[in-house]
């Protein structure tokens, strides 16, 4: 299974295609650090691509790694992630890449599929990675950190936004159309 191909849409994972290209990297980037929209990533390399394009797997991780507390760079885990893409980056980053590539870092996960069980999920969470299928019919990778009781921050899911905060229920209700769906959910 590979995350940015599905047979129809070519291999983005980007929510929307870039119009503009007089973006500077810094708005990659929200104030406290996060990668938040993926649209300003084209001076990452990732696989045949740019990360703009099929970027959104070392996205999360880099995101959700740093929401735990590493200290790591996006140029770290985007040069650790590219070197090690199957099939030379055509297809993006794959489950199994992602779930290996976090285990290196000794981040603790569960594995979750399906909606319902990802919402049960992550009731006790405290971060995680998100992959779905946009409207656009598009997969895509984000992080989430939980940010109270029933909300979670979600990075680079909405273009430049940096205060996503939405209850997973809320979340599936409105950005998620289909049910292949999983998480990588760490717990409290």
């Amino acid at each position: 299974m590979s995350f940015g191909f599905d047979g129809r849409n070519m291999g983005s994972c980007c929510t929307k295609k870039r119009e503009d290209t007089k973006y500077e990297r810094t708005q990659a980037f929200s104030a406290d650090g996060y990668i938040i929209d993926q649209r300003f990533t084209t001076d990452y390399p990732y696989g045949r691509f740019d990360s703009s394009y099929n970027g959104c797997g070392w996205i999360a991780a880099f995101n959700l790694i740093k929401s735990l507390g590493h200290n790591v760079t996006a140029e770290e885990i985007n040069q650790e992630m590219a070197s090690i893409l199957p099939h030379h980056g055509m297809y993006g980053t794959t489950r199994k890449l992602l779930m290996e590539y976090l285990t290196t870092k000794s981040i603790s996960f569960k594995l979750v599929q399906g909606k319902n069980k990802i919402i049960k999920e992550t009731k006790g969470s405290r971060a995680g990675i998100l992959r779905y299928i946009d409207d656009e019919r598009t997969p895509h990778l984000v992080a989430f950190l939980r940010a109270g009781e029933k909300q979670f921050r979600f990075f680079n899911s909405i273009e430049g936004e940096s205060s996503d905060f939405i209850a997973f229920e809320d979340f599936f209700e409105g950005r998620v159309f289909s049910p292949s769906t999983y998480a990588l959910v760490v717990e409290e």
